[in-house]
């Protein structure tokens, strides 16, 4: 059994020396310089870049990510919203997409909604701290 191991991982070694050095979609390679341009305030060439990626590849929920984080910062909630939708779409099990919907709606003072997606954010992680304080804020706007 280990020498079985022993032969599969020096197998796996070898296969990655004749890999090039970037096998996936070049567009992927984008996503560190973008993240660059998001902290430096650079939004809307983050957003040009990122529509790139996502028009190659519509199921990248690290792009859709940002480009939450891009409307976030511009202030522009219903696309950040719709950006953190796709999110979910894709996987429904995405604990920090139904946080920060419950942010977004919360944000726009939708807080049925809110609480909704606070209490998925934390049916799928019951240790999302920012979860339990976001729904517990919406609580305390209720008088609740």
């Amino acid at each position: 059994m280990r020498r079985n191991r022993s032969i599969l991982i020096l197998a796996v070694g070898l296969l990655s020396f004749s890999l090039p050095p970037f096998s996936g979609n070049a567009q992927e390679a984008d996503q560190p310089s973008v993240r660059i341009l998001i902290e430096k305030g650079s939004l809307e060439q983050a957003e040009r870049k990122l529509r790139v990626i996502l028009g190659s590849n519509p199921r990248d929920i690290e792009s859709y990510r940002m480009l939450s984080e891009v409307f976030r910062r511009q202030n522009r909630l219903d696309e950040a919203i719709d950006a953190e939708q796709q999110i979910t779409g894709l996987n429904p099990e995405d604990a920090e997409a139904h946080f920060w919907l419950g942010t977004y709606y919360r944000w726009k003072g939708m807080t049925q909604e809110a609480i909704a997606e606070y209490t998925r954010a934390l049916n799928l992680d019951s240790g999302h701290v920012e979860a339990r304080v976001g729904r517990a804020r919406v609580f305390l706007y209720q008088g609740n």
